[in-house]
């Protein structure tokens, strides 16, 4: 009996109400016979009413049906732009996925997504905690199908010159859409927060996501960039813009709105597929030469070829500091670089803590080297050559790539960097006593060195000042 119930007033908010208030409108306003046959009037409750009610509760009905039918569109079209814009934290997701995973042995979330799983299994096993995800996730169908009702209105009555209940109509349609939003994204968090909450009884999540499953996530916050019907092979991210104030607010807005209406919106590029190489890395960047480290490692390299020597072509934006595009001078190919969501922090020296940072990186192939050119193009993207004069070897004894490197970008001072790399299925903190014990960090005088990445470096202002 609780369940059919609880299927009668989904139906209620999702189908008839929107269904039979378009009806209403319509009537109220004298569209009625413009669009519905007959001398069809709303049912006034009396007895003598009953086949009108019956026929007004099938016409709302019916109706509800090709309203929801539109109204869904609006999940990929509205939603899933401004949670990218706005909601993308995906660590609970990135939760959940995990343990969905261990428990269904499905990886692909083509197949079961996170959203549909938390649900099932709430449903099977805690259908309290369900109700109350249900409850949610009716209410934002009924604001989502209660926009394209609010909006068909203001074009109706605006059709006929009733420009004050046009507006208020339209004032409507966008209220409605923001409580479909919101209450969209509570259903979804709540969802993964009792499921979260329910499972850790059983086993507890551990302290941190899987960051290679919340890398993915990011990674997935993509749309498919295509022209002329051809799928380009490399995907546009809808990444996250500015936060914070009201001003910044008003830019998300924005950029939600231009991404929805502008058909030639311009995202930032983001690879696809598996990476062909993965790394901690860590870099420095600083004004004066570390002579202590050159000395140390041009030493090791003295019985090796000279230093390498090459030009490289970086791509950047102001949104891109987690990620490197650059076309490589020597080889000629296109590599794309990007940052892991969570950096491993190890000890070099009592007091001394450094994070290190996890990369992917993907080669762009020959094939498509013309099609990604075009795409830069398009994407305004700022173009800046640096010269590179760069010592790169493996420490003796160690797993770790140490370089250094001396940095030239036209018009600009001299710069100094050194790095340090590890393969990524080698944790750095595992790896830090062979480091030490190696002397290559003895006497480096740090003052002044700034950890970043390149597109970071070359953003920086400070880091570049001109000669």
């Amino acid at each position: 009996m609780t369940d059919k119930l609880k299927v009668g007033l989904l139906d209620l908010l999702t189908l008839l109400l929107p269904g039979g208030l378009l009806i209403f409108i319509l009537v109220k306003a004298g569209l009625a016979a413009k669009f519905i046959p007959g001398d069809f009037q709303v049912p006034a409750g009396n007895a003598d009413s009953w086949p009108g009610v019956v026929l007004y509760i099938a016409a709302s009905y019916v109706t509800g049906h090709f309203i929801y039918l539109l109204a869904s569109n609006l999940d990929d079209w509205i939603y899933e732009n401004v949670r990218k814009v706005f909601w993308n934290d995906h660590r609970l997701a990135a939760y959940v996925l995990e343990r969905k995973a261990a428990i269904t042995g499905i990886e692909d979330r083509m197949v079961l997504n996170g959203f549909k799983w938390s649900c099932a299994w709430l449903l099977k096993n805690a259908p309290a905690l369900y109700a109350e995800v249900e409850r949610l996730i009716a209410e934002s169908k009924f604001f989502r199908s209660l926009v394209v009702v609010c909006f068909i209105s203001c074009i109706l009555l605006g059709s006929i010159k009733v420009w004050a209940l046009s507006l208020l109509m339209l004032a409507m349609s966008f209220l409605s859409l923001f409580r479909y939003l919101t209450q969209r994204q509570k259903s979804i968090d709540a969802a993964y927060t009792f499921i979260i909450t329910a499972l850790s009884e059983i086993k507890p999540f551990p302290a941190k996501p899987d960051r290679e499953k919340l890398f993915e996530l990011r990674s997935k916050s993509v749309a498919s960039f295509a022209r002329r019907g051809k799928a380009l092979s490399y995907e546009t991210r809808k990444d996250k813009r500015n936060r914070g104030s009201l001003t910044s607010y008003t830019r998300k807005v924005f950029e939600v709105i231009k991404i929805c209406i502008w058909p030639w919106y311009v995202f930032d590029i983001s690879p696809e597929g598996e990476p062909g190489y993965r790394s901690h890395e860590i870099r420095w960047f600083m004004d004066q030469d570390p002579q202590s480290f050159k000395e140390w490692l041009i030493g090791l390299y003295s019985n090796a070829c000279g230093p390498d020597e090459r030009p490289d072509t970086y791509y950047i934006k102001n949104s891109m500091q987690e990620m490197s595009i650059k076309d490589r001078g020597q080889k000629g190919v296109f590599e794309i670089k990007r940052k892991l969501p969570f950096d491993d922090k190890i000890m070099l020296a009592p007091g001394v803590g450094v994070s290190f940072e996890g990369w992917y990186k993907w080669i762009v192939a020959d094939k498509d080297r013309e099609q990604f050119t075009k795409m830069l193009k398009r994407g305004n993207y700022k173009e800046i050559t640096v010269e590179k004069k760069r010592w790169r070897l493996t420490v003796p004894g160690t797993d770790w790539q140490a370089e250094y490197t001396i940095v030239n970008v036209q018009g600009c001072q001299t710069r100094y960097s050194i790095a340090l790399e590890l393969p990524f299925a080698v944790k750095p903190a595992d790896a830090t006593a062979t480091l030490i014990s190696s002397g290559i960090l003895a006497g480096i005088q740090m003052d002044g060195a700034k950890k970043m990445s390149y597109p970071a470096f070359l953003l920086d202002k400070s880091m570049n000042a001109s000669k």
